[in-house]
Formats: C-alpha cells, sequence, structure tokens
C-alpha cells in the first residue's frame, strides 16, 4: 500500500469508528436505558403554581420529553405578572428524579436556575423546588413547588 492509500485508509476507519461512538452515544445507549433500564414515563406536560415570599403568585407549564436518563422541555409561565416567559430545560431522569437547569429563551433576560422534582402519585405529580437568582435582590432563592399532570 501506498503512503496516500495508508492515510485514506485510516481515516476512512476514523470516519466510520466516530459515526458508530455517535450512533452509540446519541441513539442506541438512550435507546437501551429507555427501553430496559429506567422505564419510567413522563407525562408530557405539569402544571403548577409558584408562591413567592412578597406574596407574588404565578401559574407555570413544564413540558418534557425524556429518553433514557435525559430530559429536554420548556419551562413557561402561563399566568402572573411574567405570563409568557420561556425557558430551555436541560436535566436528566433517574429512579424517579427529575433534575435540570433552565434558561430564558428570550436574548433580553438572564434569568437562570435549576430545579430538582421527585415523581410522586404514580407519575401524576413532581414535588420539588426550583432555586433560581433573585436579580433585584443579588441572592438565591428556593421556592417549593408541586407540578400536577396537566
Amino acid at each position: 500500500m501506498t503512503t496516500f492509500e495508508n492515510i485514506a485508509l485510516g481515516l476512512a476507519t476514523a470516519a466510520i469508528g466516530s459515526m458508530l461512538t455517535l450512533t452509540w452515544n446519541r441513539v442506541l445507549y438512550p435507546a437501551r436505558i429507555e427501553f430496559f433500564v429506567e422505564k419510567t414515563k413522563l407525562a408530557d406536560e405539569y402544571k403548577g403554581i409558584l408562591k413567592f415570599d412578597d406574596q407574588l403568585t404565578e401559574e407555570i407549564s413544564l413540558r418534557v420529553k425524556k429518553f433514557g436518563y435525559g430530559v429536554k422541555g420548556q419551562l413557561r409561565f402561563t399566568e402572573g405578572t411574567n405570563v409568557g416567559q420561556e425557558y430551555a430545560i436541560n436535566g436528566h431522569y433517574s429512579q424517579g428524579f427529575l433534575a435540570f437547569t433552565y434558561a430564558a429563551k428570550s436574548a433580553d433576560s438572564t434569568s437562570q436556575g435549576s430545579a430538582t422534582f421527585l415523581r410522586v402519585q404514580d407519575g401524576n405529580a413532581l414535588k420539588g423546588a426550583f432555586v433560581y437568582n433573585r436579580q433585584k435582590k443579588d441572592k438565591l432563592s428556593t421556592i417549593k413547588c408541586t407540578l400536577k399532570r396537566a
């Protein structure tokens, strides 16, 4: 074999190996988790009410898609002073616990935080808390919340 053929063969082998690794990591491994290890299903949407210390009340909607251990979705304020505000979520679900981070979809906002919930009532509810940055007071705050299947 010539040097060119050796290089071409090496590049082709690396490309095939990369594609197989990517397929395993993004499709096959999560599918194995979804169907054989973590069979728990989450509802497509949960709704709840946030009651802040200053008596402000906001209604929220959480839409989630679970594949394997990974979770992606959207958190949206549906009633209250922040109505229409949307956050992209990215997280992890394992053994009844849903943990995720969220960040505002709007370029105007720097709002972000994290949340951890426990799946309760056979998946009809999620009970947990949000941690968020109170920008006006420059401190982290926690708010407990129960989300119910919509």
